[in-house]
């Protein structure tokens, strides 16, 4: 019988604390020690209440990231319709600028419907041969590059599984960032071991500040002037190619280049244990 009513106590603890966030307590937790603890359900509730209140906290930031972004080009266009009314003999020049915001707009939406369909979009794997598709990539990066994007090649290629098309996105992305603020170059290297194959992207530019490795690939985040939507951009490629990543079960960080000075990237995978020598 006390057996039972110790029992009841805890399950009315966790009752409580789940209608308290359902209420909105988003920091509302279950006691996982002393006579509160119900096996592990206390600790999976509290695991399932610290993944809500982060999905909402990443939710918000995202919202008001997105009214900040749209609001410049928004601000733009009304200026010019203003001036077009004053000044209706420069109206080319103000429709012009109007068709480029409005381009602006629909390139930054476009962005956002490809952040928010991965991860709903299943992933189709193939086995890429990096040693064959790597150099034709430089080949096409190397056209809008404004500096020599160089390969360090292994002598055994990895052959990852790979979905090609997200794959193929991500590493585009981290690599046209790394071409856009270089002074001078661009290097990818190839490595593997067992466990993992990794490709590292470095450039010889401004880099990154330590400060901001944390949050570099949030949507829209900023680093400073050295780094910011002047050179191109919304801020959605990082944050792109770092879901990307995830969806491989890899990882994508930054760290900084020891060899160049620059940014370094390192965007890992787990191996397959296939490989093609040089």
């Amino acid at each position: 019988m006390l057996m039972m009513k110790l029992f009841m106590w805890r399950f009315k603890h966790l009752e409580q604390v789940t209608q308290a966030l359902a209420k909105g307590d988003l920091s509302i937790r279950a006691k996982e020690t002393g006579s509160m603890k119900l096996g592990t359900l206390n600790r999976s509730f509290n695991a399932m209440a610290d993944k809500i209140s982060q999905l909402i906290e990443s939710h918000k930031m995202l919202t008001n990231a997105i009214a900040h972004e749209v609001r410049t080009p928004l601000f733009r266009i009304q200026c010019q319709l203003d001036m077009l009314q004053e000044i209706p003999e420069q109206k080319d020049k103000y429709i012009a600028g109007i068709e480029d915001d409005i381009h602006e707009l629909e390139e930054m939406i476009n962005e956002l419907l490809r952040l928010g369909k991965m991860e709903t979009t299943p992933l189709t794997f193939i086995s890429l041969d990096l040693a064959q598709w790597l150099p034709t990539q430089i080949e096409k990066w190397q056209i809008e590059s404004p500096v020599p994007i160089e390969l360090q090649a292994p002598q055994h290629w990895p052959i990852p599984l790979v979905d090609s098309n997200l794959f193929n996105r991500a590493i585009s992305n981290v690599v046209r960032n790394a071409s856009r603020y270089a002074k001078s170059q661009v290097r990818l290297n190839i490595s593997s071991d067992d466990q993992n194959w990794k490709i590292t992207i470095e450039d010889d530019g401004p880099g990154i500040p330590e400060a901001h490795w944390p949050h570099i690939f949030k949507p829209f985040y900023r680093v400073g002037s050295a780094r910011d939507k002047t050179s191109g951009g919304f801020g959605l490629g990082l944050a792109i190619a770092e879901q990307i990543a995830r969806q491989h079960h890899g990882h994508l960080v930054v760290t900084s280049s020891q060899s160049l000075g620059g940014a370094c990237f390192e965007f890992t995978l787990p191996s397959n244990g296939n490989v093609k020598s040089a």
